[in-house]
């Protein structure tokens, strides 16, 4: 998930960039934001597997007590 959040920040510094919402930049704005949301995408796919597998480990830890 860290590489994932820095992939994002070095986006999210792309997207502040003022240049590239002109009209002439439309469509590098679109592939950054297509980016952005196939990378936030990832993250929360992640995410949710590491809290099932952390919420399994607590249920296998508890049964052996």
């Amino acid at each position: 998930m860290a590489k994932i959040d820095k992939q994002l920040a070095v986006l999210e510094e792309k997207l502040a960039d003022t240049t590239l919402y002109e009209e002439s930049r439309k469509s590098d704005l679109l592939v950054l934001l297509n980016e952005q949301t196939a990378l936030q995408q990832q993250h929360s796919d992640n995410e949710e597997k590491l809290l099932l597998s952390m919420t399994t480990l607590e249920e296998m830890e508890a049964g052996l007590e």
